[in-house]
């Protein structure tokens, strides 16, 4: 069988449209995103002249993340997911020591036979209902907070690697930043929400404040995912009578990070965590 891996462009959009999971966030925003970025590296797989794999590395300083590994399902089980894999983990510089990805039920299998193993995992919440009973204090509750300007980087960014273990300065740009809120209390910054970056990044070190940004996006968004780690946001949820509807897997090849997750209160998403 005749196979070709390229890089992904522009004018592949259209196909990336018909590889959309259930379930899943628009592929085809975030394909959009990468294909320009500096950072980023988009593939397709072809057999022939078809289009039956894609997939992105996104890469930090000494870490990186594949994301979105996506099969057609008429090639799938042959072997096609871990090719994909393993050529977007040979394409990452040598200075990366420690690879990251987040993985469904359908994904685990493979992704350990690779030898990722499971450092993490995120508990995936839905609801139909606005407001939900229980919220409703940390829904109505005011919190001060400004808007992120570039006077703001340099704090941004300390918390973020203290918090995530990585060094994410160019995935923190002005387009991701836009509509950020930083929460500062005594001249530090203790929290921030960042709408506009995957699932809507929340990250707090007071847990009071955490949970009512938590609580406030999901009756928004009526989605929500977190780390098991952060055991206040799991009990929160236990106590408004909210069960998870799936959970998540990250898993890491390589240098085993040492993130903060017990500070987030939501995730970016599925492609980094």
């Amino acid at each position: 069988m005749d196979v070709e891996i390229l890089p992904l462009t522009s004018t592949d959009l259209p196909t990336v449209t018909t590889f959309q999971p259930d379930g899943w966030p628009d592929i085809t925003k975030a394909y959009s995103y990468y294909i320009p970025a500096s950072f980023c590296n988009p593939i397709k797989m072809k057999v022939g002249s078809k289009i039956i794999g894609l997939g992105n590395s996104i890469v930090f300083d000494t870490t990186a993340w594949l994301s979105q590994i996506i099969i057609s399902a008429d090639y799938r089980s042959q072997g096609f997911g871990k090719l994909m894999t393993k050529y977007l983990i040979d394409l990452l510089p040598a200075r990366i020591n420690s690879v990251n990805l987040v993985a469904t039920d359908m994904g685990y299998p493979l992704y350990k036979k690779l030898g990722f193993n499971i450092c993490a995992e995120y508990l995936i919440y839905f609801h139909d209902l606005s407001p939900i009973k229980g919220m409703e204090s940390a829904v109505t509750s005011k919190d001060k907070f400004m808007y992120y300007d570039e006077s703001h980087r340099f704090i941004l960014e300390d918390l973020d690697y203290k918090i995530s273990g990585e060094c994410r300065s160019n995935m923190l740009d002005r387009q991701n930043l836009m509509g950020a809120k930083l929460y500062i209390h005594e001249d530090q910054l203790i929290g921030y929400s960042v709408p506009n970056l995957g699932d809507g990044l929340i990250v707090s070190t007071d847990v009071g404040l955490g949970l009512r940004l938590m609580a406030r996006q999901f009756n928004d968004k009526r989605k929500l995912a977190f780390p098991s780690d952060n055991i206040s946001a799991m009990k929160f949820m236990e106590q408004v009578g909210i069960k998870p509807f799936r959970k998540a897997y990250r898993m890491t090849l390589g240098n085993l990070l040492k993130p903060k997750l017990e500070h987030i209160y939501s995730r970016i998403g599925g492609n980094l965590g």
